[in-house]
């Protein structure tokens, strides 16, 4: 059965405290770096072998209950403007090796590599830094303050800092929601890597009807959740993706460029843009959750011009806006401005003849 290899591994995690960091390969890298050790004759067993097997073991998390976690490498441009935050002089250097080539591999390497009087130093100056952003509440409290958690479980680790390049998620009760709010996450993991998104209802998951005894203030009978706008909304998501190819796409929020007042545009909390593309450049998309202009990098479709769409995330409609030269960037206004009116802009290779968007083609 399954080729000798188990499909997936199921794990239940009662997660009191912080778990270890853990950094995945992909599934070519696991490919490479299995086939690399099977040649030097290193055994399976070995302690010092990286790649027992050729997968690269990717893994999903469902979260029953309120889950803080770091997801990924932060976009550098954004990181950098967290340390500038962070008002640490003793960051400087991590600050240039992130902007400089390849930044954070030489960011992450370097601070791997400081010695232990080096990182004392380093880390207490980060926390008091993290300790003034979670007390201002501002953009990047919640980046501040996984790093704080994870200082009290692990204090004076390295892995304080290295918290900061990540990206930190909070998962919340979201009791009371609108058709927004479980939008807003949908278009966030996906565009940003998740393979997949869990949505759920109140009202659905206790089965809670007239005579039943409710949890936590339910809305409204089960059945009638069932056809809340938000669980519709979540198949909408679903075709948007399945209408330009899966397999080849990858998170880029760099397509968006970063505002004059940047808690606007790239934007923060419930207000944060995201951008998604595929690895040749024949499509994108940017995430807006709220009806306000931003500005893209054309360069991100590779041709002479880019065929825009509006995409509706509320109906699932699209309307195709014209063509646009790629050679500069590009300021794009929402058909409708305001709060809770969120849009995605998809740009497409017109060579490629991709259908609407929505339209699901075959994979």
């Amino acid at each position: 059965w399954f080729d000798q290899q188990l499909p997936f591994l199921l794990k239940i995690l009662a997660a009191e405290q912080a778990l270890s960091l853990q950094v995945h390969p992909t599934l070519e890298q696991a490919k490479r770096g299995f086939a690399a050790e099977e040649a030097l004759g290193i055994p399976r067993e070995a302690p010092d072998r990286n790649y027992r097997d050729a997968n690269h073991k990717p893994e999903l998390i469902c979260a029953l209950g309120e889950f803080d976690a770091l997801v990924g490498f932060r976009p550098v441009a954004q990181t950098l403007r967290l340390f500038e935050a962070l008002r640490v002089p003793e960051l400087a250097w991590a600050a240039a090796a992130l902007a400089d080539h390849d930044g954070i591999r030489a960011a992450f390497t370097m601070l791997l590599g400081l010695d232990d009087a080096t990182r004392e130093v380093l880390v207490a100056a980060v926390l008091g830094g993290c300790s003034r952003l979670v007390e201002s509440r501002g953009e990047w409290w919640l980046a501040a303050r996984a790093s704080l958690l994870a200082a009290e479980h692990f204090p004076g680790d390295i892995g304080v800092i290295i918290a900061l390049l990540l990206n930190a998620i909070a998962g919340h009760d979201p009791l009371d929601s609108t058709a927004a709010d479980v939008r807003r996450p949908l278009y966030w993991d996906l565009f940003s890597g998740a393979c997949g998104h869990t949505y759920g209802h109140h009202s659905v998951w206790q089965m809670w009807q007239p005579g039943r005894t409710p949890i936590n203030d339910p809305l409204l009978p089960w059945r009638e959740a069932l056809d809340q706008p938000g669980a519709k909304q979540m198949l909408i998501g679903r075709k948007l993706i399945e209408s330009r190819p899966i397999l080849s796409r990858i998170p880029d929020d760099s397509i968006i460029v970063t505002d004059r007042v940047p808690t606007a545009v790239p934007g923060a909390g419930r207000y944060r843009f995201v951008a998604t593309r595929d690895e040749a450049g024949t499509f994108a998309f940017v995430y807006a959750p709220i009806g306000r202009s931003f500005e893209v990098r054309m360069n991100v479709i590779q041709a002479a011009n880019a065929k825009a769409w509006w995409f509706n995330p509320r109906n699932g409609k699209a309307e195709l806006i014209g063509e646009f030269p790629t050679t500069a960037t590009k300021r794009f206004t929402p058909p409708n401005p305001g709060e809770l009116l969120d849009w995605v802009l998809v740009l497409d290779d017109p060579a490629k003849n991709y259908p609407p968007p929505g339209s699901v083609i075959a994979q």
